[in-house]
């Protein structure tokens, strides 16, 4: 049994004015690659960071974290990349 013609569908279209823009979240720099929890994190603090202009309360606040939260978890990744340094 044949199909019936198919019906113009103008009425669908949109055009990229019409598209509602998101924000682009942190998550958004973690598209197609492959990392542990730990790199995801790790990006997704430092991205944080760079969008808040390096200000630390604001990225925290951000990330849902305590300051010291933060703080540690910044101090941690500095002493992880001076250990592989050194090694």
């Amino acid at each position: 049994e044949a199909l019936p013609p198919a019906q113009p569908m103008d009425h669908l279209s949109t055009t990229t004015d019409q598209v509602p823009q998101r924000e682009v979240g942190p998550l958004d720099i973690l598209r197609g690659q492959e990392m542990t929890l730990e790199e995801v994190e790790k990006r997704v603090i430092y991205e944080t960071l760079r969008r808040c202009d390096g200000n630390r309360t604001k990225t925290a606040q951000k990330l849902g974290i305590s300051l010291r939260t933060l703080r540690n978890k910044l101090k941690l990744f500095r002493e992880e990349e001076e250990e592989r340094l050194q090694s």
